[in-house]
């Protein structure tokens, strides 16, 4: 039987070990064990029950699916599917814990205000995690582009008239409108149809059939800025839709001068996003567009946190923007219904745990060690942190929300009772958080894992900006990991969520349910309402007595050269992102809530909004929040910067005989960065690597396979 030891708790190791475990006859082949920092598993998506404030759901920023995640999704319907939960339990299936999204807001900065564009999410029939097609090749994307550009133009005309006064400004309106449905404005229909003419192949051959394309887009783009000439600057809606034209029109300029038809989105991986779409047409204009702006922001595209430094790779970029489009099953966006830990990692875990897979909590790697002929692994060098009191942790506590709905979740610090009584004092007087890379608790004990003996093969699971830490001597006997290490990067990201006494809508917030609101104030420029997690928590039944509102927030955060990396590193960070929020809310979050604006500050947020059950007054009522700096390096999100993708290194090609990698920053063939999606397909291919399947993984290639039947 051959052992296997996994390294790290996040989403790709678990796909990984989930996988491994749905193959026949799986026990009789491998024995497994996760090794994992801390008290939980999730990595960078777990979260915790902080026990002193009603079991409030903690977590490092704000998690969303997407509905183009197939492996994730279909992960989620196996295992709960393989679960058997209590009458009570709040999920009974995935249903129950992924909820779809119809809509979702950006903020539009133009001429010294904010506006909000309200948009309505695409949704369909489909099922994600049960996809009976394959994703669609970049060809087909060019059409999808031109379809999305015709039904935007044409369904926006009569919402525009409709929301318009009359007047000069009404005239003008009017006239947009007539001439839409004129033969000039035929055009664009004509260019859908014109595209779904052609295959692939003639495509990428027809000189000619090009050259009309781009003919078509460029007519296009002049007659409408002729049309809305200086009314642009007064209807956001054409503003926002010419940015649009111009902003497709260059991706598919691009798509064929740069032979991505036909060799894939990688092929363009050299060059910055905004720098190709700039490249190819669009207009220097738009750089600065909402519509730019969100393919950023929803991939913390920006290094060194600096949110005037973009930089992301144009074919990762275009691939993910064009499957979150166009790709998607059911809606656009999900959300989960509890934290992601008790939504995701909990099934993970109670399913992996019934079929014997050991879980060694507690346990930081600290180094590889390879073999006298640097072939191989020899060693796994690991701190034990605590000594319990039992042969094994038990993580779970049960929670019982305000509906009466059970889950079993993950709390926000240890289960101390479990622990040394000496140690557990000693953790909570000096609040000592073990998950803390700078830490300066001292582990208790070491630990080294031997070949032959505790393991034969390694899944190794934790982040690429701890490799540099863990896996010296793999750097030093494989320069494709010492490139690797150089240049992939990673970034700094903040978070805050707060719980507020007024209802979203009674601190005026009246355009949308539900919102996501993205694009606003860098870099803290995402808010999401999640207040429908309040029924997960545990507050008073009395409606006068708790909060009515979870909203949280998040951005990059600007690198800080100057503080020394020693063991106060992450406190002083975490104070740095309190008062990064403290100044959002001071100065910006009036615009969102004008009913919870500050008389004296409408800009600002009125303190008597944050609940408490302290004797709190004014902006000290903050401290009963929730915020934190994400700077461990496990805890830093991976990026996909330009001239960096060719360097990552594939699951089964370490160049170790008994070493596997997964993660969002391995070369997993999707690469989009931070996605759970990239997560889900490295971990599948992890587990190819092991034992030979899944041969087919939906989304791995822009060129799917055809799969034998």
């Amino acid at each position: 039987m051959e052992k296997i030891a996994v390294l790290g708790g996040g989403m790709s190791a678990m796909t990984a070990v989930f996988e491994i475990t749905e193959q026949p006859d799986w026990q009789d082949k491998y024995d497994i064990t996760v090794y994992q920092l801390g008290w939980r598993i999730g990595g960078k998506g777990a979260s915790g029950r902080n026990t002193k404030y009603h079991q409030r759901i903690e977590e490092h920023g704000l998690h969303l699916w997407f509905g183009f995640y197939e492996n994730s999704f279909n992960l989620m319907q196996r295992a709960y599917g393989a679960m058997n939960p209590p009458a009570n339990a709040a999920f009974q299936s995935w249903k129950d814990a992924f909820k779809p999204l119809n809509q979702t807001i950006l903020e539009d900065y133009f001429e010294g205000r904010w506006e909000n564009w309200l948009i309505d999410l695409p949704t369909n029939g489909l099922v994600p995690g049960e996809a009976e097609n394959e994703p669609k090749t970049p060809y087909d994307y060019i059409a999808e582009i031109m379809s999305m550009l015709h039904n935007l133009f044409g369904f926006h005309g009569d919402t525009i008239a409709a929301s318009q006064p009359n007047g000069c400004l009404g005239y003008l309106v009017g006239a947009f409108v007539k001439v839409m449905e004129s033969a000039e404005a035929t055009l664009l229909e004509d260019m859908r149809k014109h595209v779904k003419q052609k295959n692939a192949d003639t495509f990428e051959k027809d000189s000619e059939h090009h050259n009309s394309l781009l003919n078509m887009m460029d007519r296009f783009i002049k007659w409408i800025e002729n049309l809305i000439g200086s009314a642009i600057d007064h209807i956001p809606l054409l503003r926002r839709l010419l940015q649009a034209a111009d902003f497709g029109f260059a991706v598919i300029r691009g798509m064929i001068a740069d032979d991505v038809i036909v060799e894939g989105f990688d092929v363009i991986n050299q060059y910055e996003f905004t720098e190709w779409v700039l490249r190819h047409g669009m207009q220097e204009s738009n750089r600065g567009s909402v519509v730019m702006r969100a393919t950023y922001d929803f991939v913390f595209g920006f290094r060194n946190g600096d949110a005037s430094q973009r930089d992301v790779a144009a074919g990762v970029m275009l691939r993910g923007a064009m499957r979150s489009a166009f790709d998607t099953r059911g809606s656009v966006i999900w959300k989960m219904q509890a934290g992601m830990g008790d939504t995701v990692f909990t099934p993970f875990y109670k399913v992996l745990k019934d079929r014997g897979v050991k879980f060694q909590f507690f346990r930081r790697v600290k180094n590889l060690k390879l073999s006298d002929d640097k072939k191989s692994v020899r060693a796994i060098e690991m701190a034990r942190q605590v000594d319990l009191k039992g042969d094994e942790y038990d993580p779970l506590i049960p929670v019982t929300g305000m509906d009466g709905k059970v889950l079993d979740c993950w709390p926000s610090e240890p289960l101390y009772d479990q622990i040394d009584d000496k140690q557990s004092a000693k953790l909570q007087a000096e609040d000592i958080d073990l998950e803390n890379f700078y830490t300066a608790w001292e582990d208790v004990g070491e630990e080294t894992l031997v070949v032959g003996e505790q393991f034969d093969k390694v899944i190794f699971g934790i982040p690429i900006a701890s490799v540099k830490y863990l896996c010296q001597e793999l750097i030093e006997a494989e320069p494709k990991w010492q490139t690797m290490v150089d240049h992939l990067a990673t970034v700094q990201t903040q978070a805050m969520q707060l719980w507020c006494t007024p209802t979203t809508h009674d601190m005026g917030w009246t355009i949308s349910d539900n919102p996501i609101v993205n694009t606003y104030v860098e870099p803290v420029n995402t808010w999401a309402d999640m207040s429908h997690l309040l029924p997960r928590e545990t507050w008073s039944p009395d409606t006068n007595d708790r909060p009515h509102n979870v909203s949280y927030f998040g951005g990059v955060m600007l690198e800080n050269e100057d503080l020394p990396r020693d063991h106060t590193f992450k406190q002083k960070m975490d104070e740095i992102a309190k008062n990064n929020m403290l100044m959002f809310l001071q100065d910006n979050f009036g615009f969102l809530v004008p009913d919870a604006a500050s008389l004296d500050n409408p800009s600002g947020l009125d303190w008597e909004t944050l609940f408490t059950e302290h004797n709190l007054e004014n902006y000290l009522r903050f401290d009963d929040q929730y915020w934190r700096a994400n700077v461990s390096p496990s805890e830093r999100y991976t990026m996909s910067a330009a001239d960096t993708v060719q360097y990552r290194i594939r699951a089964d090609e370490t160049g170790f005989d008994n070493l596997v990698i997964t993660g969002d920053w391995i070369d997993n063939g999707f690469n989009t960065p931070g996605c759970i999606e990239s997560c889900a397909i490295s971990g599948l291919q992890a587990c190819r690597a092991i034992t030979g399947a899944p041969a087919y993984i939906y989304g791995e290639s822009d060129f799917p396979p055809v799969r034998e039947e």
